[in-house]
């Protein structure tokens, strides 16, 4: 579905990606791991056009998207829940849903209600926080509300930056498990994830990223049995 060849980002003189290569299979979860500054947030961010890409190519079921815009890009059905939340925090919950829903609120105002409902339904204590503002929320139910946001544009594919940053190990269950649903009803993730553990466990084909290069790949369970993860990452 994806498919990533030679990729490079670079900030001004500084290169992030060297070359990095990477596909990522439709209804599957295909998981990013490694150390902080290793590239993983500069991969999404390349995917979905909102970082420099200096060389290589990026496609989406067979159509060239590297160079096109971020608005451009998420009309072809490929959302970014980005890292952090980065919600509108002035805003209620339900006006970041609605927000999620933009795209689309024009030509179906019904579907994009429908939307909402559905993913109230997903985390009920949206519904009952509907009415507040989303800065005001905890961490997990931000983080609750930033994935919502990010189904109501109806991706066929979806970016997930870090989602269990920052919160307690219950939510972070939470939010796995909400994961691991969304590939089970077909939808296709890639998944950058500090927590490799929790990443590994989730992951149909997972990649380590040193340093703006692809060092390992395999399935989730294959890097999780590998001695070097095992050190590396997992505490091992």
């Amino acid at each position: 579905m994806l498919e990533i060849r030679g990729l490079r980002v670079a900030y001004g003189h500084i290169e992030a990606l060297h070359g990095i290569d990477l596909d990522a299979r439709e209804g599957e979860i295909t998981a990013i791991i490694g150390s902080n500054g290793a590239g993983k947030t500069s991969t999404l961010m390349a995917i979905s056009g909102l970082a420099p890409i200096k060389g290589g190519e990026i496609k989406f079921e067979g159509k060239l998207i590297s160079g096109l815009p971020a608005h451009a890009i998420m009309r072809l059905g490929i959302t970014h829940i980005l890292e952090g939340r980065q919600l509108f925090s002035d805003q209620s919950v339900e006006d970041n849903l609605l927000l999620g829903g933009y795209s689309r609120l024009s030509a179906d105002k019904a579907a994009v209600r429908a939307a909402m409902e559905r993913e109230m339904d997903r985390f009920p204590i949206l519904r009952r926080r509907r009415r507040q503002l989303a800065g005001t929320l905890s961490g997990g139910e931000q983080q609750m509300v930033a994935i919502s946001r990010g189904l109501m544009s109806e991706p066929k594919f979806l970016l997930m930056d870090e989602p269990s940053m920052g919160l307690a190990p219950l939510i972070v269950k939470e939010i796995a498990n909400t994961i691991r649903g969304l590939r089970d009803s077909g939808r296709s993730i890639l998944l950058v994830e500090q927590m490799a553990a929790v990443a590994l466990s989730l992951a149909d084909r997972a990649y380590v990223l040193e340093s703006g290069r692809v060092s390992l790949q395999g399935t989730g369970r294959e890097l999780a049995r590998d001695p070097e993860v095992k050190r590396a990452y997992l505490g091992g």
